[in-house]
């Protein structure tokens, strides 16, 4: 293969677009902390969203590598779906992508040791419990012994790591305090969103995740019961989103634009409440609200991004 399709393939493997959630919800963490207590530091910042990136690319290998079964057999392919594909049809090998899951953790140890030496305000101890968790969310995502996708804790731990885990641990990095409520608070709603994407996104997967034992959301409920809990709880995070601006969390006069998450789930939950009325349908609705809910997820985090920083 040339090097120019080799390196098409490794991108492809990368799923490149799907890092921006995690830059505005760090972003947010790090915009949070120079609002409440005026400190930034760039070279901070950079290290440990390197390290987020890192992890992220990492999660991403290793679920290509472990998913392979389910991949195999998944004739739903899509953006969001049935992965890269590059296993699948033989552009990459199974050593390469081994080699290069070494290859990122080497660098992403490497990043962890600046990142501990450039963060002197921050206790060593806090630093080493963050890593732990997002490896423990990100690594066990598929991989074993934890392989949490396949016991129904996949889509939790998409909402925790790009939810808390990315907010809270950018505020973290500039502050060295995490008892702070406000990052908590914010990253609720992106908690959930995140959360709702990966369960219903999942939908169209569940005949190959059955079959190779995957205990997926839908899996394990079935598309119905999945539909309406994230019917639930795209209302639950558009009124805590709003009420989070409401009482002042999220500051003006930009946070006023929360409101846009209202109509916005609107358009997410009207398709998915029709579906549960017609039989077998929910593959068509998952399609329709594919880009409201993108938007949504994105805008849940980037609204109060903009506040924190311009507020």
């Amino acid at each position: 293969m040339r090097v120019k399709e080799k390196v098409t393939a490794w991108l492809t493997l990368s799923r490149c677009t799907m890092y921006y959630w995690a830059v505005i919800t760090y972003s947010l963490g790090a915009a949070i902390a120079y609002q409440r207590y005026q400190t930034f530091n760039g070279t901070v910042f950079a290290l440990g969203y390197l390290c987020l990136l890192l992890i992220e690319i990492n999660t991403v290998f290793i679920n290509e590598y472990f998913d392979y079964p389910s991949d195999r057999i998944n004739t739903n392919v899509g953006p969001f779906n049935a992965g890269s594909r590059m296993l699948v049809e033989g552009k990459l090998s199974f050593r390469e992508v081994r080699i290069g899951i070494v290859v990122i953790a080497l660098l992403l140890f490497g990043a962890g040791v600046l990142l501990i030496r450039a963060t002197p305000h921050v206790p060593t101890v806090y630093l080493l419990i963050l890593a732990a968790i997002a490896l423990f969310l990100g690594w066990g995502y598929t991989a074993p012994p934890l392989r949490l996708s396949y016991r129904t804790w996949g889509e939790l731990a998409d909402g925790l790591m790009h939810g808390p885990g990315a907010v809270v641990g950018g505020f973290l990095l500039q502050t060295g305090i995490w008892t702070d409520p406000v990052p908590w608070l914010v990253s609720t709603p992106t908690l959930i969103a995140m959360a709702v994407a990966a369960a219903l996104l999942a939908i169209p997967d569940a005949p190959a995740d059955r079959a190779i034992g995957r205990q997926t959301m839908t899996v394990r409920f079935g598309p119905p019961a999945t539909v309406v809990i994230s019917i639930g709880a795209i209302i639950l995070c558009a009124v805590i989103s709003v009420l989070l601006w409401g009482f002042g969390v999220i500051p003006n006069p930009v946070g006023i634009a929360m409101l846009v998450v209202v109509p916005l789930a609107y358009m997410i939950v009207r398709p998915l409440y029709q579906a549960t009325k017609v039989q077998n349908s929910y593959e068509v609705a998952v399609s329709k609200i594919t880009l409201p809910l993108i938007i949504f997820i994105t805008l849940v985090g980037l609204i109060p991004l903009l506040a924190f920083v311009f507020g």
